[in-house]
């Protein structure tokens, strides 16, 4: 009960403030339910903006996507161009499409990416397609697939966007070096500790033709640049 009383009293404490507040768009927050509808928004905007950002077909609408919302979310079902079977099935049918075409466009960039890359100073290509560069040479020794390695990584797509990052994390990341992605694997293995590597890794050397939801597309191409720190047998 005394977490409870404690848990109201921090809510309306929170609610006077915002209830003082005015946002920005002159709006402003008069109650706690006011306060508690205004942080949904919050979260599912926010939750939102992450999934659209691998939206398929090309950057979406936001303006026709909250027309519909609020029309919708209102019941007012008049004032919607589309009805909600429709609405359904067309979207069902344009992810479908719109992947296709991704899928399809990615693994085109990737042919010419390749061809050109393997020709830079320093770049080596191995009999799978795997592309890397050597940036640091460590003189440790090597690990095999089923040992432990201690790294460091940046992943990026193409265009540079990071989509993970170690050094994100509060100490380097753990795991045999045969549980990566096969490209990593392969790159990792080539690696003597204290090594760093800028490996290139072809869509069949990492997630395929299906990708990895949310993030990492049909046919994407990745990029990670690898601090190999350790070996633990």
């Amino acid at each position: 009960m005394k977490r409870i009383s404690m848990l109201f009293i921090l809510v309306a404490i929170l609610t006077s403030q915002l209830a003082a507040q005015q946002i920005s768009s002159g709006f402003s927050l008069k109650n706690a339910v006011d306060s508690a509808s205004y942080a949904v928004g919050i979260n599912i905007g926010t939750g939102m903006r992450e999934q659209f950002k691998t939206f398929p077909g090309g950057k979406i609408n936001l303006d026709a996507l909250a027309e519909a919302y609020i029309h919708a979310l209102k019941g007012e079902t008049d004032a919607l161009i589309m009805d909600v079977e429709f609405a359904q099935a067309f979207f069902q049918s344009y992810i479908m499409d719109a992947t296709v075409r991704d899928a399809e466009t990615a693994k085109v960039e990737e042919i010419r990416f390749f061809a050109e890359n393997k020709n830079r100073e320093g770049v080596i290509t191995t009999a799978s397609g795997l592309q890397y560069k050597v940036v640091t040479q460590g003189e440790g020794e090597k690990p095999t697939s089923d040992d432990t390695v201690v790294l460091h990584y940046i992943g990026a797509f193409l265009d540079g966007t990071v989509f993970q990052s170690s050094y994100d994390r509060p100490e380097p990341y753990k795991m045999a070096a045969g549980e990566f992605i096969s490209g990593l694997a392969e790159g990792l293995q080539l690696m003597p500790v204290g090594s760093k590597y800028v490996l290139w890794i072809p869509a069949e050397l990492a997630y395929g033709t299906e990708g990895r939801e949310p993030k990492i597309k049909p046919n994407a191409t990745l990029i990670f640049e690898v601090e190999l720190l350790d070996i633990e047998k």
